[in-house]
């Protein structure tokens, strides 16, 4: 804390990041009501970026030990924000997923999950950062070193569920934990109560617990 007051550049997350309710595996979960989306789980960091100054925090809004390992991402994001256009320009802070340590793919990378103080519903989010971000797709090619991507949704779950475990054979390693299903006109929200709390219009399936 005392680091945030001698330093006024580092200006700390005003929210926690969404954290999605445990659903269980895909297969055994029980019907969703509504409309709903869903995106891979990717086997990473959670970290919280403000983007104009490159700060990067975890889950639990303490500073993030390897922020030095996101440089040329970071750059990367701060570069395209600031050409995103009217009506988009308040977005300062992204909710990313960091590539580092969990295995040996896309070293220094991060995935753009989604942009946390924009009031849009979650599809029109999701559409907008796939205009100004290459999607991670299942062709074969999880990830590089030092990119900057974001994530596509998928209508049906279960031919992504099956996908992605085969990806992580292919890769050899568990680059993918499951999927993470989004009600398709949830808002993020903007909770201070505690980085525990969970978002019951999100929900996680992954194939281990």
């Amino acid at each position: 804390m005392l680091e945030l007051i001698t330093r006024p550049e580092i200006i700390a997350p005003p929210w926690f990041a969404a954290r999605p309710v445990n659903g269980g595996p895909l297969n055994l979960a029980q019907p969703k009501r509504g409309d709903w989306d869903y995106e891979s789980k990717i086997n990473g960091w959670r970290t919280w970026v403000h983007v104009t100054t490159g700060t990067t925090f975890n889950r639990h809004n303490q500073r993030l030990s390897i922020e030095s390992q996101f440089a040329s991402a970071l750059r990367i994001l701060r570069e395209v924000f600031a050409c995103f256009p009217a009506g988009w320009h308040q977005c300062e802070w992204a909710d990313c997923e960091g590539l580092e340590r969990r295995h040996n793919l896309g070293k220094g990378s991060l995935i753009v999950l989604d942009i946390p103080n924009h009031p849009l519903p979650y599809t029109v989010r999701n559409d907008f950062l796939q205009l100004w971000f290459p999607p991670l797709n299942l062709d074969g090619h999880a990830c590089g070193p030092n990119e900057v991507r974001c994530l596509r949704r998928y209508r049906d779950p279960f031919p992504l569920w099956q996908a992605l475990r085969a990806e992580n054979l292919r890769l050899g390693c568990e680059f993918y934990e499951g999927v993470v299903a989004k009600r398709c006109d949830s808002v993020y929200p903007t909770q201070r109560h505690s980085p525990d709390a969970e978002y019951t219009l999100w929900m996680k399936h992954r194939w281990r617990f």
